[in-house]
């Protein structure tokens, strides 16, 4: 599991290398919502999908492997906030799951 780090700017881009693929992300707040991108290689992903609290944010098959999920680290795990801007450096983290962490995951 990987922590990819935030800052606490509404609109934010970045790159990063996960499981050897060359990744730009990119989050963006639009209205009350957080919303997630991804290109690898200068291919898209996803595009402006909705960033929730634990839930996948790649809710289909891709080429890319792992996924990435927000979490709200101040909440209990029944009770997770939304994503907030304000908040993005201390209280909501973005974390990379690679496909062996993901179905680790899954069958607990």
């Amino acid at each position: 599991m990987v922590e990819l780090s935030l800052i606490n700017t509404p609109n934010q881009e970045f790159n990063a290398i996960l499981n050897d693929q060359n990744c730009t992300i990119q989050v963006r707040f639009l209205g009350d919502n957080a919303y997630f991108s991804l290109w690898v290689d200068d291919d898209p992903i996803v595009q402006n999908v909705i960033m929730l609290p634990k839930e996948k944010i790649l809710l289909y098959q891709s080429n890319f492997s792992g996924n990435f999920f927000i979490v709200d680290s101040t909440s209990p795990a029944d009770n997770q906030s939304k994503p907030n801007y304000e908040e993005l450096e201390t209280r909501f983290k973005l974390y990379y799951l690679t496909d062996e962490e993901m179905q680790e995951i899954e069958t607990d």
